[in-house]
């Protein structure tokens, strides 16, 4: 019997969600301009639950919001990240990550080939989309190592705003 090394790697734990309690049913925009208010990290993955009945017996619910990870991708032998992807959940070492919703930053000098844009980035906001990789991906500290040589198309959904 053959185990492959992604199986046996143990991932910390992911980040615990923000929780809240609240008296009010309701499902707008406002839930997404307070999760962009929330800092940092990207918490587009909400999950509302309810209504329960409170000790009073009014309705409650609790709204779960769960972190995206921002995850550096590099080129084996290099310092700097060529991407950074909003990944949900553990890194392991596989050929293909779903792109969750967020921001998707590329090394500029991918899309330009000059040293002028050397340490600069390009963003794209993303609705989300899937990065496949033509090999299995190194996972070094929760960062994804790929090969220069390695080819890696991906889907993505973009926001147009106007």
């Amino acid at each position: 019997m053959t185990c492959s090394r992604a199986l046996l790697q143990i991932e910390p734990a992911p980040v615990a969600p923000l929780i809240f309690r609240r008296e009010t049913a309701f499902r707008t925009r406002l839930v997404r301009q307070f999760c962009s208010s929330l800092g940092p990290r990207v918490w587009p993955l909400w999950n509302p639950f309810g209504p329960f009945l409170d000790e009073h017996g009014l309705p409650v619910w609790f709204d779960f919001f769960f972190s995206v990870k921002s995850v550096k991708v590099y080129f084996k032998g290099q310092t700097t990240p060529v991407l950074l992807l909003p990944i949900w959940g553990s890194i392991v070492a596989r050929k293909s990550y779903k792109i969750e919703p967020g921001s998707v930053w590329i090394a500029s000098g991918l899309i330009a080939r000059t040293s002028a844009l050397s340490g600069y980035y390009t963003g794209l906001k993303v609705l989300g989309g899937t990065l496949e990789f033509s090999e299995n991906v190194e996972v070094s500290s929760g960062q994804l190592v790929i090969n220069p040589k390695c080819k890696c198309p991906a889907s993505i959904s973009t926001w147009i705003q106007m």
